[in-house]
């Protein structure tokens, strides 16, 4: 998993990027990403147990934000937020593709955090890719649903 580091003031530049990549035709995560200072966690399992580290990179002070294509169950996504708080991240979001969250473990990131990282991220962003779950997550915090269709009738030139 790579997460992108931002301070605060250039989190809402992350906002607007993200909520606009659907009027554009082009690779909006590159565009992101590029130039912007990185952490990279990975995951090791060892035997049924899994551990989630820092590989490379420093959170302290940062809005960190955690970029996957895919969460289920969202177990990894939170060992990860666990491990950047503890590392010292003064916020964390995340930013994923594709929630499936089947039997509703959505609500194990639903709450409010009250601004602290060891408690929970301050931000989930999730496509509409998922019908099912944008229903479930609709209007509930730390959740924002962003749109596919503008991107998709872009590539398609429809």
């Amino acid at each position: 998993m790579t997460k992108t580091l931002l301070n605060d003031r250039k989190c809402s530049r992350f906002c607007c990027q993200i909520k606009s990549f659907e009027n554009q035709h082009s690779n909006w995560s590159v565009e992101f990403l590029s130039g912007k200072e990185s952490i990279v966690c990975n995951k090791v399992r060892i035997g049924d147990q899994r551990i989630v580290r820092i590989k490379e990179g420093d959170a302290t002070g940062r809005h960190v934000v955690i970029v996957d294509d895919l969460v289920q169950s969202g177990g990894t996504l939170i060992e990860c937020q666990k491990v950047l708080a503890a590392n010292g991240a003064t916020k964390i979001s995340a930013y994923v593709t594709h929630g499936t969250f089947p039997k509703s473990s959505w609500q194990r990131f639903e709450h409010d955090n009250g601004g602290q990282p060891e408690k929970g991220l301050t931000y989930f962003w999730i496509t509409d890719s998922c019908p099912h779950t944008v229903k479930e997550v609709k209007c509930k915090r730390p959740f924002e649903i962003l749109s596919l269709s503008g991107s998709i009738a872009a590539a398609l030139q429809v």
